[in-house]
């Protein structure tokens, strides 16, 4: 993915009167099962690949996560 497409996606996420809404709809709903304390990382390499990493954390029942 070039580096303005990764921008672009970057910017989508941040922006939410974008028209496309697919990875931008994705985190929303993670978030809305998991909470609001996922990240995501999006590494990529032109022509080589895309990888998106995401972090949710581990809450465990009475440690005031979403039981």
């Amino acid at each position: 993915m070039s580096a303005e497409k990764m921008e672009e996606l970057q910017r989508e996420n941040l922006d939410s009167n974008e028209k496309s809404f697919g990875l931008r709809g994705t985190i929303e709903r993670i978030k809305i099962f998991y909470g609001q304390d996922i990240d995501y990382d999006i590494q990529s390499t032109e022509g080589k690949g895309t990888v998106i990493t995401l972090r949710i954390p581990v809450y465990y029942e009475g440690d005031g996560g979403n039981d």
